[in-house]
Order: structure tokens, then sequence, then C-alpha cells
């Protein structure tokens, strides 16, 4: 299911988003042990689109600032579990009230924190993959 935020919804996102409910702690629980990719800076699209090249910044086909991964290596992997076994791909996107001053190949915790404060709305969708 895809949805459409054509803008945003302030009152909402801070009653949701207050510290009393944790948006601070939902940014830094994780799951995921293991990123594989992270990129910032986008401008709102309906899809991110493929092709994205595996360099810090990124002009086209989309303008965005790429991190480090957890291969050490910057740009998306994509899935690619090994042989014979499912995981779980945990895919989060948020709405943030400016644009990060953070440094290509930046790691996630580096995101995480310069995203503390700035966070309007957020989405999140899981993904099995396996071959």
């Amino acid at each position: 299911m895809e949805e459409t935020v054509t803008q945003p919804y302030p009152q909402r996102a801070e009653r949701c988003f207050s510290r009393d409910y944790g948006v601070q702690s939902f940014l830094k629980k994780s799951c995921c042990i293991f990123t594989p990719w992270i990129i910032w800076n986008l401008l709102p699209v309906q899809v991110i689109p493929p092709g994205i090249p595996p360099v810090g910044r990124v002009t086209s086909p989309i303008s965005g600032v790429q991190g480090g991964t957890d291969f050490g290596t910057i740009g998306n992997t994509g899935p690619c579990p090994p042989s014979g076994q499912m995981i779980r791909y945990q895919f989060r996107v948020y709405e943030l009230d400016a644009m990060l001053d953070l440094m290509e190949g930046s790691n996630k915790n580096e995101l995480i924190e310069a995203m503390e404060g700035h966070v309007l709305q957020f989405g999140e969708t899981v993904a099995i993959c396996s071959r």
C-alpha cells in the first residue's frame, strides 16, 4: 500500500511524535542489526528511483546524500540473503523539518543523532526476502 502525503500535519506530528510518545527512543531503537543502505536530504517523491550510483553526493536520478553501510561501502547493496535463508528487511522513511548538515559517508548513528528534534512524520514497512 502506498500513501502519498501532500502536506505535513504539524499538529498531528507533534502529538504523535512528542518526547512523551517516544520519538527519540524510536529513532535510537532499531531491530536492525545490519544497515545495507542509508540516504538523506531527498526531496519528496512518490517513488525512490532505481539506479542511484554508489557515491556520497548524488545528483541523478535524484539528489541526496548517502552514508556508510555496514558493508563499509556507500550505496545500496540490495537484498542478498545467504542461500536458503530468509531475511527481514525493514525500510523506514522520515519527513524532517530541515535538510541535514551531515557529511556523506556518515553512519546510521550519526544520521540518527542529526535527525533528533527534526522528525515530523515517519513510515515503515517490512519485506521478507530469500533466495
